[in-house]
């Protein structure tokens, strides 16, 4: 199955209050429903990849933003990510980065950073878990 196609006019947060959402600054240029991840080192948000233990997905983005321009993320709770979905299905950081896919996408020597469950066609339940353990 390959990464999802984003439809970033439809990507939503679907909280009522803001226990999930933040406000940040970006280290590079981001889209709505990319996943992303703080860097420990300027305290910044970049792109989440699978294909390295140090970029964990931790949010998702719920704006365009440019390099050090900010805007909100979406770290738990529900969110239509503005693509279809298949309910049950487990959603993970893709190999391409902000990309969102299933299991089967990442593959050996790459790091699945799990993102959340799909409920319905179009929603996750975030749940953000990393490892930093590559697939053997």
């Amino acid at each position: 199955m390959a990464e999802l196609t984003i439809t970033a006019a439809n990507v939503k947060t679907l909280e009522t209050d803001s226990t999930y959402l933040k406000f940040v600054q970006f280290g590079e240029a981001v889209t709505h429903g990319q996943a992303v991840y703080k860097s420990s080192s300027d305290n910044k948000y970049y792109l989440a990849d699978a294909d390295s233990a140090t970029k964990p997905a931790e949010a998702i983005s719920l704006c365009k933003a440019s390099a050090d321009g900010y805007g909100h993320v979406q770290n738990g709770g529900s969110i239509d990510v503005g693509a279809t979905l298949t309910v049950g299905t487990s959603y993970y950081a893709g190999t391409t980065a902000g990309a969102i896919g299933v299991d089967a996408d990442v593959t050996s020597t790459k790091f699945p950073h799990f993102i959340g469950i799909a409920y319905s066609a179009s929603r996750l339940d975030l749940k953000f878990i990393s490892t930093g353990v590559a697939k053997p």
